[in-house]
């Protein structure tokens, strides 16, 4: 009988030692995950990160293998609040590879705070490793805004309105931003347009009423955005009263002249001032600098015309006196002409209101807006001849009757050009110099004291010849004061739509031989516009050349359907004190009273002209020729077309 007592310690030893035995045999296996001696680690490229709510961003987990471990390795992330997803790419870092990208996004609505987030790696037959991201929620950054006015400062008449920019600068903050407006007294107005943006700018309009009293008022912008502090900006309004004051200077206008609908000054370079006429349709101010600029619109049967001149305070002066001169006082002369033959004009001036007669129609003429006062009248008979293609005129008598004030609506007597009060011209020759390849053709005027005009001479067609014949009268006619005015002006022989010209001109009292010397072409003249708004602001830029030097305007005209507009600037040496060039710019007029549809449209063709002079006799206001025995002018002209 066998004792089991001994046989069953002995059985339990057999087998631990054979367990035992058999683990210790074990070696690696082949599958590559290695016995129990492999092992892996986990590191991340940065142990944080802080990001803004709704952004995103990565880190770079590491795995490292050792003791044989070849396998590959799973990643994954817990930790991550609601909201925040993390996730790792790949998330299997396959044998042979060691990174992973892992990405947290951070949703909108997460809270700021800080978050700690444990990476978890991975294998078989290998130990878990982790390793810790700490994450940091910062709120959104919505960026700013400032706000700032351009202009900071409006200076406006009573009755009038002006406009400058809200101007919005974004720092990282693209949201709409809506503008209020307060501060304006009772009477004005300011509106925005648009009153909520997107965008970078906004139109700030003040209208001022005449009950506004003048002063000076603040006005604030304020912004407001979603999100983001209330921003302001202020503005600074002026308010001034029309003047109708007095002052060194004076411009009268005429109802026969046109009265304009608008007028303002400049005295210096300052600010531009508006005027309103006295009960004689005065403009009256002051130019205590010594040089300044007016600028008025006539409106005539809905067309524009707008008038810029700038020059010394005389001269200003001067011209404003001297609008209504010859513009008369609505005055009716009629008047009837004989011996005019059916191959004749004739030609008669009254105190600078003229009139002309054909002899094949009838003999009767009138005399419009004939001026009050002693005044003279100036009558030439021209025999009028076709040869081809051109026209000869050639004067043939004259009559000169002086001191006239015949009454309104009154017959004058018969102006007959054989009788004895009419006189033969004489014939006297004119030379021509630097007329070069270029055609002229010549013209006389003839000027009494009392102001009044008369034309007795001009060639209908250019001619290359440097010698001419022309008729004038005889000094058995003249008296003190009296002045002919003889011009050639000439250009490229045989052009239709000539560029560019030259003009000289001569004054004499005696009949006698004269010689004209023609001044070179013109130099170049460069128009561009300074700005489209609020309106067309043309700029006009030249260099000036030693023989046109004394006075240049620029006249520009467009017809755009049915409205017509004119735009004039002109400018005296005076005024330019001793600058080598011209450079004209028309102002922005829109914060004393300007109608911007007065100015020049843009994409409409306009036609120009700029015309600059010089004269080597002292005389002349600054903007005029002197009216001199003697006296001698050159002027130059370019002309052109553009669009603005």
């Amino acid at each position: 009988m066998t004792d089991t007592k001994r046989i069953w310690p002995l059985a339990v030893a057999t087998t631990l030692l054979f367990t035992a035995c058999k683990k210790d045999s074990t070696s690696p296996g082949t599958d590559g995950t290695g016995g129990g001696s492999g092992s892996i680690t986990l590191s991340l490229s940065a142990g944080s990160l802080s990001l803004e709510q709704g952004a995103d961003g990565t880190v770079t987990a590491t795995i490292g293998r050792s003791g044989g471990f070849t396998g590959s390795i799973a990643l994954s992330v817990t930790g991550a609040p609601s909201g925040v997803t993390a996730t790792a790419s790949p998330s299997t870092v396959a044998s042979g590879s060691t990174s992973s990208t892992i990405t947290v996004a951070v949703g909108s609505g997460v809270d700021a705070g800080s978050y700690t987030l444990t990476v978890h790696a991975s294998g078989t037959g290998v130990s878990d490793v982790t390793a810790t991201l700490t994450l940091t929620v910062t709120a959104l950054s919505l960026g700013s805004y400032s706000l700032s006015m351009s202009p900071a400062t409006l200076s406006i008449q009573q009755g009038n309105d002006a406009t400058a920019a809200v101007d919005i600068t974004r720092d990282g903050f693209a949201g709409s931003v809506t503008l209020a407006v307060s501060g304006a007294p009772s009477g004005m107005t300011a509106t925005l347009d648009p009153s909520s943006t997107s965008g970078n700018s906004s139109t700030l309009t003040v209208a001022v009423g005449g009950s506004v009293a003048a002063a000076d008022y603040t006005i604030t912008i304020t912004g407001t955005a979603s999100g983001l502090d209330a921003r302001t900006a202020t503005l600074t309004v002026t308010v001034t009263a029309p003047s109708t004051g007095s002052g060194n200077t004076v411009w009268q206008f005429c109802p026969l002249s046109g009265l304009p609908a608008w007028f303002a000054y400049q005295d210096g370079t300052g600010a531009w001032t508006q005027v309103m006429p006295d009960a004689d349709n005065r403009y009256v101010f002051d130019v205590t600098s010594g040089r300044g600029g007016v600028a008025y619109a006539l409106t005539p049967s809905g067309q524009s015309q707008v008038t810029i001149h700038y020059g010394t305070q005389e001269e200003l002066n001067l011209q404003g006196n001297g609008i209504c001169g010859t513009s008369g006082t609505g005055k009716t002369v009629n008047g009837t002409v004989a011996n005019v033959g059916p191959s004749d004009q004739a030609y008669i001036s009254l105190g600078g209101a003229s009139a002309s007669v054909f002899g094949a129609a009838d003999s009767s003429f009138q005399l419009m807006n004939v001026p009050d006062g002693n005044v003279d009248l100036i009558a030439s008979r021209s025999t009028i001849a076709v040869a081809g293609s051109e026209v000869q005129i050639t004067f043939n008598k004259g009559i000169i009757r002086r001191g006239l004030n015949p009454a309104d609506g009154s017959t004058l007597p018969v102006l007959d050009f054989e009788s004895s009060e009419a006189f033969d011209p004489v014939d006297k020759s004119l030379t021509i110099n630097n007329l070069g390849s270029d055609g002229a053709f010549i013209s006389e005027s003839f000027f009494t004291p009392t102001g009044a005009t008369g034309l007795l001479y001009a060639e209908s067609s250019q001619s290359t010849a440097t010698t001419r014949t022309f008729k004038t009268v005889p000094d058995g006619v003249l008296q003190a004061g009296d002045l002919n005015l003889l011009t050639a002006t000439a250009y490229a022989n045989g052009a239709t739509m000539p560029t560019t010209t030259r003009s000289a001109i001569t004054f004499f009292a005696a009949a006698a031989d004269q010689t004209l010397t023609l001044g070179p072409d013109m130099s170049a003249v460069t128009v561009t516009s300074a700005g489209g708004s609020p309106y067309v602001m043309p700029r006009i830029q030249y260099s000036i050349q030693s023989d046109y030097d004394r006075f240049f305007t620029w006249a520009a005209s467009q017809t755009d359907g049915l409205t017509g507009r004119t735009l004039t600037m002109s400018a005296s040496s005076g005024y330019l004190d001793g600058a080598s060039n011209v450079d004209l710019t028309m102002p922005d007029f829109s914060s004393v009273g300007f109608d911007g549809s007065w100015a020049l449209a843009p994409g409409a063709q306009v036609t120009w002209s700029f015309g600059a002079s010089g004269w080597t006799t002292s005389g002349g206001n600054g903007t005029g020729l002197p009216y001199l025995d003697g006296a001698f002018s050159l002027s130059g002209t370019r002309m052109g077309t553009t669009v603005f």
